[in-house]
C-alpha cells in the first residue's frame, strides 16, 4: 500500500504545490499506476489559488492510467473528496458531476473518503 501527500517538501521543491499545478499528479499516476493498484483515492481542494480545472486534471489522468490497464483487462476503485462550494470559481457541483462521470465514489470529506477506501480493501482482502 502506498499512501502519499503530493503537497509534501520532497514533492513540491522546485515547482509548485499540485493544487496549482498538477502536472506532479498526472506524472505520479502515469509512473506508478499499474496492474498491482486496486484502489486510487484522492482529495481535489478548490478555491483562489487552486488550478482553474483540478477535478479534469484528475480525470485527464485517471482516463490515461485506466486506458493502459483496460488493455491488460484490470481496473481499479476510484475514490475522490472534493474540497470547495459552489461559489469558488471551478464550482463544487460540476467538479463532484466531473468525477462521478469517470467512476469516481465521491465522498462529503476527505475523512470519510480515507475511511471507505480502508473499508474496500478489507472486503477485498488488501
Amino acid at each position: 500500500h502506498i499512501c502519499l501527500d503530493l503537497g509534501e517538501d520532497q514533492f513540491t521543491r522546485g515547482r509548485p504545490h499540485p493544487m496549482i499545478d498538477p502536472m506532479t499528479r498526472s506524472e505520479y499516476f502515469e509512473s506508478t499506476v499499474d496492474e498491482s493498484t486496486a484502489i486510487v483515492l484522492v482529495d481535489v481542494v478548490l478555491g483562489y489559488g487552486s488550478y482553474a480545472d483540478p477535478a479534469g486534471a484528475v480525470v485527464e489522468s485517471i482516463e490515461l492510467a485506466r486506458e493502459r490497464l483496460t488493455t491488460a483487462g484490470k481496473d481499479f476503485v476510484l475514490v475522490a473528496s472534493v474540497t470547495g462550494t459552489d461559489q469558488d470559481p471551478q464550482d463544487l457541483f460540476k467538479s463532484i458531476k466531473k468525477l462521478e462521470d469517470t467512476g469516481f465514489i465521491v465522498m462529503p470529506s476527505n475523512a470519510q473518503a480515507v475511511r471507505l477506501t480502508d473499508r474496500i480493501m478489507k472486503a477485498a482482502g488488501l
